[in-house]
């Protein structure tokens, strides 16, 4: 199993890609979240050989793990993540995988989501849904 994050609401889940990664509103954030609550550099994610670690930018509303303020916070698996008070995330991760992922150069390079669309964009469905997919719209139709 590769590192995620899982929201704590539900949907889908951020495969952590790289050992460094930006969680910010700003396009070029690794891990965009397009809310204004959300910094535009809000907090960065690093893997240090052993755990992930999360450290706040100086954001305005903060970052919080495990109920304190995240800086260089060591992560484990099952912890929560908490951004601007209003986007809650559970981390998983092996670190056995996580070592052997981020010690091959190719996977550093890794792209989350291949384009500049925020990960509330993408929705929790890869399909677009639509008008005469009538069986799926269907259900939301009740």
């Amino acid at each position: 199993m590769a590192g995620r994050l899982f929201p704590a609401n539900g949907g889908p889940s951020i495969v952590l890609a790289k050992p460094t990664l930006l969680i910010g509103r700003a396009f070029g954030c690794d891990i965009r979240l397009s809310d204004s609550v959300v910094s535009n550099r809000h907090c960065v994610l690093t893997f240090n050989g052993s755990h992930w670690m999360v450290s706040d930018l100086g954001s305005r509303n903060g970052t919080v793990a495990n109920g304190l303020p995240a800086a260089n916070t060591i992560l484990k698996t099952g912890d929560t993540l908490i951004i601007s008070a209003k986007f809650r995330f559970v981390i998983e991760y092996d670190i056995r995988v996580e070592r052997q992922r981020f010690s091959e150069p190719e996977a550093a390079e890794e792209s989350i989501h291949g384009d500049e669309r925020s990960y509330l964009e993408h929705g929790p469905a890869t399909k677009r849904l639509e008008p005469h997919d009538k069986d799926v719209w269907s259900k939301f139709e009740k």
